[in-house]
C-alpha cells in the first residue's frame, strides 16, 4: 500500500510540474502579444481565434505540441480542480495558472468553468449546512472577474456605458445556455462524425497529419452563427453534434442515452472516491456541454482516466488513517 502511495504522490507531482511548466510557457508566450495589441483582450481574442497563421506560429507549427496544449494541459488542470479535497499551494497555483491563461487570449471560459466546478464542489458537501465563508468569497470572486472583464471588453470595442454592457451580457448568457439547441438543424450540413469515439479518434489523426473529425467539426461551427436580440454570435453547438448528421434528429436522444449509460457506470460500478469525483465532473461536462461539443471530445474522455488517478491516493490515504484509528483504539 505505502508503494501504491508513494507512485501516486509522485504521479500527482509530475502532473503538477507539467501544468505549471505548460502554463508559465504559453503564459510568457503571451506576453508578447499582450504587449504588441497594447492590453486589448478584444483584438487578442479576436487574433487568437480568427487569426489565419496564428496558432501555427504560436507552436511553432508542431503539431504535437499544439495537440499537447489544446488537448492535454486542461484535462490535467480540470481534473486536478475537479479532485481537489482542500487548498493547498499547489493547487490554488494551478487555479491561478489556467484563469491567467484564459485571460491573456481575451478570453472568460477558464473563470467560468472555475466559478462552475467551485459551486459543484460546495453543492455536493451538503452535510455542511453553513458554507464556508472564505469558499463564498472565491466563488463569487471568479463570478464577479469574469463578468467584469467581458463588461469591459464590450465597453472598450462597442464604445457603450457599463449599464448597457452589463445588460448585454445577461443576454449573452442566456443566449449562450438556451438557443444552441435552435441552431441543431445546422448541424445536419455538418461533416461526417463518429458518435462517442470521435474524441479517441483525434491523436490518431494528429499522428497520420490530417484534420480529425472533431477539429473538423470545430472549423464546421466556426462559419456558423446564430443571431438574438440585435447581434450575431458564434454558434459553438452542442456535444449532440457528434452525433450529427450521422443519426439525424434521433441523434438528441441517442446523446442523453449515452450520457445516461455513464452515470448508470459512476453510479454502480465506479468505487466510492472515483464515483464522487466523477459524479461531479459529469455534472460539469452537461452543463458545459450545453453550448460547446465537450462530451465526447478527447479532453473530455482523457480527464476520466486523470481523475481515478488524482483520486487512488485519497482511497489509499483513508484506509492507510482508519488502520491507524484502530490501532491506537
Amino acid at each position: 500500500m505505502k508503494t501504491h502511495l508513494k507512485k501516486n504522490n509522485l504521479l500527482r507531482t509530475i502532473f503538477f510540474y507539467v501544468i505549471v511548466c505548460g502554463y508559465t510557457i504559453q503564459l510568457f508566450t503571451l506576453v508578447g502579444i499582450i504587449i504588441q495589441f497594447n492590453f486589448d483582450f478584444a483584438a487578442i481574442r479576436y487574433y487568437f481565434f480568427r487569426g489565419q497563421d496564428y496558432l501555427e506560429v504560436f507552436y511553432g507549427g508542431n503539431k504535437y505540441i499544439k495537440m499537447f496544449f489544446n488537448h492535454i494541459l486542461s484535462p490535467l488542470a480540470i481534473s486536478s480542480i475537479i479532485t481537489l479535497r482542500k487548498w493547498g499551494i499547489r493547487e490554488i497555483f494551478i487555479v491561478i495558472l489556467y484563469c491567467l491563461n484564459g485571460i491573456a487570449i481575451g478570453g472568460r471560459i477558464e473563470l467560468y468553468e472555475t466559478f462552475v466546478i467551485l459551486t459543484i464542489q460546495k453543492f455536493f458537501n451538503l452535510r455542511k449546512i453553513i458554507f464556508n465563508k472564505n469558499y463564498i468569497a472565491v466563488i463569487l470572486f471568479f463570478l464577479i472577474l469574469v463578468t467584469t472583464i467581458h463588461i469591459n471588453r464590450l465597453v472598450n470595442h462597442l464604445q457603450i456605458s457599463s449599464f448597457d454592457a452589463l445588460k448585454m451580457v445577461l443576454g449573452e448568457i442566456y443566449a449562450y445556455h438556451s438557443i444552441q439547441f435552435g441552431i441543431i438543424s445546422e448541424s445536419l450540413d455538418a461533416p461526417m462524425q463518429y458518435g462517442p469515439i470521435t474524441g479517441l479518434l483525434t491523436p490518431l489523426y494528429v499522428i497520420l497529419g490530417k484534420t480529425s473529425p472533431e477539429g473538423e467539426l470545430y472549423v464546421f461551427l466556426d462559419e456558423v452563427e446564430f443571431s438574438w436580440g440585435d447581434r450575431s454570435f458564434n454558434a459553438f453547438g452542442t456535444s449532440i453534434m457528434f452525433f450529427f448528421p450521422l443519426f439525424q434528429w434521433i441523434s438528441v436522444p441517442i446523446f442523453f442515452i449515452s450520457f445516461w449509460l455513464l452515470c448508470c457506470y459512476v453510479t454502480f460500478f465506479a468505487k466510492k472516491n472515483s464515483r464522487l469525483a466523477l459524479s461531479k465532473f459529469l455534472i460539469y461536462s452537461l452543463f458545459f456541454s450545453g453550448f460547446k461539443p465537450y462530451i465526447f471530445s478527447f479532453s473530455w474522455w482523457l480527464c476520466i482516466p486523470l481523475i481515478y488517478v488524482y483520486t487512488f491516493e485519497f482511497t489509499n490515504m483513508r484506509k492507510k488513517n482508519d488502520r491507524i484509528k484502530v490501532e491506537r483504539y
